[in-house]
């Protein structure tokens, strides 16, 4: 794994409460807020809907070794995939997943990622919280 995707405590400046988990999605990271002004940061792969989501979320599911399912969009851009992929070390999607929900049944999102609290996917690190 490159090194500024590897697990890292950081310097964390926004206002969210410790124990929530702030997705940034245009860089590919998740921080996990902790008390005084730090944060866990993790390299993730996100979804393509996570791409264009920004808001408040909640987890809905967690897998551990989750199976890949291209889209028919990602067939169309990337030939001789499989319908498929099971869960492994040869999947995409790594390890862990969290797939986050806006309200109870609409998915918005899955990330793969380490654990699960609140949820804060701005579209940039610079923006706001819902």
């Amino acid at each position: 794994m490159p090194e500024p995707f590897r697990r890292a405590i950081v310097d964390y400046h926004r206002k969210e409460s410790p124990g929530t988990i702030v997705v940034d999605s245009d860089n590919h990271y998740l921080y996990l807020v902790q008390d005084g002004g730090k944060a866990i940061r993790y390299g993730v792969t996100v979804g393509e809907e996570a791409l264009a989501f920004s808001g408040i979320a909640r987890v809905g599911n967690m897998a551990e070794w989750p199976k890949w399912t291209p889209t028919a969009d990602i067939h169309k851009r990337i030939e001789g995939l499989p319908a498929s992929v099971p869960g492994g070390i040869d999947n995409p999607l790594g390890a862990r997943a969290l797939y986050l929900y806006q309200a109870a049944a609409t998915p918005c999102s899955g990330f793969t990622a380490p654990t699960s609290r609140n949820i804060s996917a701005p579209r940039s690190p610079r923006a706001a919280s819902a």
